[in-house]
C-alpha cells in the first residue's frame, strides 16, 4: 500500500505532500480485509513552511472523500450506507483537539494531518486532524523515522480513531466473529488489544534511502491473528502474547475459536 503513493507521485509528477491517490479506497479495502487492519490512514509529512499551502490544497482536493464514500457504499463486502455519512467540508486547517474542539496546530512542525482514510470517515471534519496530537504517536513516529521500517506501537485505546469510520455495532460484530468474550455493561471490543502499525512512505519508489515524505498507518487488532489457528478437536491451548512495552494478553485457543481470558502487566 505505501508504495502506491510513491508510484502515484512518480506517474503524475505531483510532489509530496501534495499527493492524493484516486484509487485509495479501491486498494485499501481488500488490503484491510486480507490483513485484518481496521482503519488505514495516509498522512503526508507537512512542514511549517508548507502548512498554509497544504491547507489550500486539501480544501481544493477534498473530492476524494466523496469518491471513497461512493466506493464504500457500492462494495458488496461492506456495511456502509450513504446515510451513514455526514455532508459538509473537511476541516480547513491542520488541527489538534482541545477536549472535543478542533484548534489550529501550532509549533514548528512537522505535522501529520490525516488525509485519506479507509473506510472513509463518517464526518468530513476528521480530515486534517494532526495525528501527532495523540500522546503516543510522536514516539512511534520518531521510532519509524529512526529505523526507516514499519513499527508497531504498544496497545492503546483506538476507540476514537476506529469510531470515525466504524459504527460501534459493526466493530462489535467484527470481533465477535473472531474471539469469544464476556460482555458486561461497560466492556466493548475496543477493550481488546489494538496497536498501530506505522509504515514509512518514501519519496522515490523502491528507494529506501530517499526522504520519508509520509506514513501509512493501520489499526491492528491482536485478536485477528489468533483466529482459526488450530484444527477442530485441538482444545485448551493457552496462548500468552507479549510485547516490548510491558504488556501481555492471555487467550485460550479451542479449535478454530479463541477466547480472551485476561490482561496482564509484564515487568521487563
Amino acid at each position: 500500500m505505501s508504495n502506491s503513493f510513491s508510484a502515484d507521485s512518480r506517474a503524475t509528477g505531483d510532489e509530496f505532500p501534495f499527493v492524493t491517490l484516486s484509487t485509495f479506497e479501491t486498494l485499501a479495502e481488500p488490503a484491510s480485509r486480507q490483513s485484518g487492519v481496521e482503519v488505514f490512514t495516509f498522512s503526508p509529512i507537512v512542514t511549517q513552511e508548507l502548512k498554509p499551502v497544504w491547507q489550500e490544497y486539501s480544501l481544493a482536493e477534498q473530492s476524494w472523500l466523496q469518491d471513497s464514500r461512493e466506493v464504500a457504499v457500492l462494495n458488496p463486502n461492506g456495511v456502509f450506507n450513504a446515510s451513514d455519512y455526514l455532508p459538509g467540508s473537511i476541516t480547513p486547517f491542520i488541527y489538534d483537539l482541545v477536549g472535543t474542539a478542533p484548534v489550529p496546530s501550532v509549533g514548528h512542525g512537522p505535522f501529520l494531518p490525516a488525509w485519506q482514510t479507509s473506510p472513509p470517515p463518517f464526518s468530513p471534519g476528521f480530515v486534517n486532524f494532526n495525528t501527532l496530537d495523540a500522546t503516543f504517536l510522536p514516539r512511534v513516529f520518531q521510532s519509524m523515522l529512526a529505523v526507516r521500517e514499519a513499527v508497531l506501537s504498544g496497545v492503546e485505546n483506538f476507540a476514537g480513531l476506529s469510531s470515525t469510520a466504524f459504527k460501534p455495532e459493526d466493530h462489535e460484530e467484527y470481533h465477535k466473529q473472531v474471539v469469544d468474550y464476556d460482555k458486561n455493561e461497560t466492556s466493548t471490543t475496543y477493550d481488546h488489544p489494538h496497536s498501530l502499525l506505522m509504515q514509512p512512505i518514501f519519496k522515490t519508489l523502491h528507494d529506501h534511502t530517499s526522504d520519508v515524505v509520509g506514513v501509512l498507518s493501520g489499526v491492528v487488532a491482536w485478536d485477528r491473528y489468533l483466529d482459526d489457528l488450530l484444527p477442530e478437536g485441538i482444545n485448551g491451548l493457552t496462548c500468552v502474547l507479549k510485547n516490548t512495552c510491558g504488556q501481555a494478553y492471555t487467550y485460550q485457543l479451542d479449535g478454530n475459536r479463541v477466547s480472551h481470558r485476561r490482561t496482564d502487566r509484564v515487568i521487563l
